[in-house]
């Protein structure tokens, strides 16, 4: 469900396109070696890097680093790293168009079918235009601003409130 294989595929058609792309993966998981096994017989496996888990603390540089946030996630319950990425002011391409609130295509970022080949042309298109990027980028934190911690925690009180209510209401 997390669907990063699509990444490598993509990755083989992007970088063709842009020899100096890289392609990160931040994080552990289950099938990290499947994947690694994936780009190291991809044509370009020296240019496909694996972090592992890093520190939350870090992660902040990591974001820094990247041009582009490509989360390729089918099912996934909340997207945080979505969020992330957008107070980040980074543009990004994702396939599941229900998954995030801070994803508006054609303004912060683009949806892409779920195939290598549409993913691929979406980043291409975001990494061949600098001002595209910082356009979506700023975009992305202001959408983002809408969705701090201490604002949803608010919406969250105020839902507990409503039902509290509701159900002495009803009593």
């Amino acid at each position: 469900e997390k669907n990063l294989a699509i990444l490598i595929k993509a990755f083989e058609k992007v970088g063709k396109l842009r020899p100096r792309a890289k392609l990160l993966f931040v994080g552990d998981f289950e099938y990290r070696k499947k994947l690694e096994e994936m780009a190291a017989a991809s044509k370009f496996g020296d240019r496909i890097v694996f972090t592992g888990a890093l520190p939350r603390e870090e992660l902040g540089v990591v974001y820094a680093a990247l041009d582009v946030f490509v989360f390729p996630s089918l099912k996934d319950t909340q997207g945080w790293v979505l969020h992330e990425a957008a107070h980040a002011g980074l543009p990004i391409v994702l396939i599941d168009k229900d998954l995030s609130e801070v994803v508006i295509d054609g303004e912060n970022g683009y949806l892409a079918r779920n195939n290598a080949t549409d993913v691929a042309r979406k980043v291409t298109a975001l990494l061949r235009s600098p001002s595209l990027r910082a356009k979506f980028g700023e975009q992305s934190k202001m959408l983002a601003r809408n969705y701090s911690e201490k604002g949803q925690a608010k919406k969250l009180i105020a839902s507990y409130k409503q039902i509290i209510a509701t159900k002495t209401n009803e009593s």
